[in-house]
């Protein structure tokens, strides 16, 4: 349904990361295509989202600086840079089981972030395990 870029905010003088909501088709949760002429659908589920991910604040939990629309009615909004790699990507580049233990902080800050967001009644609907 969106797509994430790297943008430079220049009043503030920082990177963050852009989500804006695509033109034309988009994905719902659970992969089934949405076609142009359910756009008002995909419009309120992209509101939604920013709006649920703006009221989460917790320190594993990526915050939202800003919700927009852009001159030409599309929709956006800004998040803080994350900056590293993926918890795949680590998990791959470890040689022991040395180095897979020490990446368990990580994975316990993940499940305090879901507990959380949980107890906000929010489900994560993309989280898979792959």
């Amino acid at each position: 349904m969106g797509r994430v870029l790297l943008v430079h905010d220049e009043s503030l003088g920082r990177d963050v990361a852009l989500k804006e909501l695509l033109p034309g088709h988009g994905v719902d949760h659970d992969g089934t295509l949405i076609e142009a002429k359910h756009r008002k659908e995909l419009v309120a589920l992209f509101m939604r989202e920013a709006r649920i991910t703006g009221q989460l604040e917790h320190p594993s939990i990526t915050p939202v600086h800003e919700f927009g629309r852009r001159e030409d009615g599309s929709l956006y909004y800004t998040m803080k840079l994350v900056k590293g790699k993926t918890q795949q990507k680590a998990i791959e580049e470890c040689k022991s089981l040395d180095d897979r233990l020490k990446l368990l902080p990580n994975f316990v800050d993940l499940c305090n972030a879901i507990a959380y967001a949980h107890s906000r009644n929010v489900i994560h609907r993309d989280i898979n395990s792959t």
